[in-house]
């Protein structure tokens, strides 16, 4: 019975070491695992991409009717039937300047393109560039949408002459909206301060209404900056006063010359009263005296 029992309990001494065994296996286990596991190094941040934020305003110039449109003008403006990429575009300028309010279009234009460069044969480097016009609204014309605009949900264009500032020739813009303030007319009189921002289509070629001296019955051919945009920021008109000059220069000289006048007919005035009062005190103290004695005798009848 002895042996028997010693085995027992050395048995339980074995097997009540097994979970510390266990647990010491473990944990080396896992030190050994993160030893031999290399870390990863974390990645480094690469240089911010600064965005453009006059990117979106920008036209795709990469397009097939940027090189469709070069060589093509000045010329009138063209239909589908008479130039299918003039057509295409033309649709798709007016839809990318439509997106765009008219502040964010004169935000984002360029302000060193001249009127000039326009007509200049570097214009082409101006091609579907977004830049700014101040000058003077002569004309603002309702004209109707081609079929593709309209499917759109574009139904009408407004066509707007103007004539920028230290110019003499005008510009034609084509907007999709009607400017505030202003209804259609042929001729504006007295002309609108308006600033309008837009794309550079085209150079255009438009009969005029002047008649030409050599062609007897027709008229001069005429060449126009086409643009597109939005709509125009129209300035109120500078009142003509025809009253201005009379109320602001001879007035005010009038009124001045009659009080001078009043000052010195008042002076002459005084100054001879004067006088004449002092006449009179004269006359008066070398008069004599009817009832002082040894005076003039009285008068007797005949």
């Amino acid at each position: 019975m002895a042996p028997t029992t010693q085995i027992r309990s050395t048995f339980r001494v074995q097997v009540s070491r097994w979970p510390a065994v266990a647990l010491a296996f473990v944990l080396f286990s896992s030190f050994a695992c993160a030893q031999t596991v290399p870390t990863q190094p974390e990645p480094k941040a690469g240089p911010v991409e600064k965005v453009d934020p006059k990117a979106k305003f920008q036209f795709d110039k990469d397009r097939r009717f940027l090189q469709a449109m070069r060589g093509k003008d000045p010329s009138p403006l063209r239909t589908d039937v008479d130039d299918h990429d003039e057509y295409d575009a033309y649709n798709e300028l007016v839809l990318h300047a439509n997106q765009f309010t008219i502040a964010q279009l004169k935000e984002a234009s360029r302000n060193d393109v001249s009127y000039g460069d326009l007509f200049a044969k570097t214009r082409e480097d101006y091609r579907f560039e977004l830049v700014t016009f101040q000058g003077r609204l002569k004309r603002l014309r309702k004209i109707e949408s081609n079929d593709f605009l309209r499917e759109r949900g574009i139904k009408v264009l407004y066509e707007a002459w103007i004539v920028p500032n230290g110019d003499s020739n005008p510009l034609c813009f084509l907007v999709t909206e009607k400017p505030e303030g202003v209804e259609p007319t042929l001729e504006f009189n007295p002309s609108h301060p308006v600033t309008a921002s837009g794309y550079f289509f085209k150079l255009l070629e438009y009969e005029s209404k002047e008649p030409s001296e050599k062609n007897k019955g027709k008229f001069l051919t005429r060449r126009a900056p086409l643009m597109m945009g939005k709509s125009l920021a129209v300035g109120p008109v500078e009142g003509i006063d025809g009253g201005g000059p009379w109320r602001e220069v001879f007035l005010p000289a009038l009124l001045t010359s009659l009080g001078l006048f009043t000052i010195f007919a008042l002076g002459v005035t005084w100054y001879f009263r004067r006088g004449d009062r002092r006449s009179i005190r004269i006359l008066e103290s070398k008069k004599p005296n009817p009832f002082q004695e040894g005076g003039a005798e009285p008068a007797t009848g005949p």
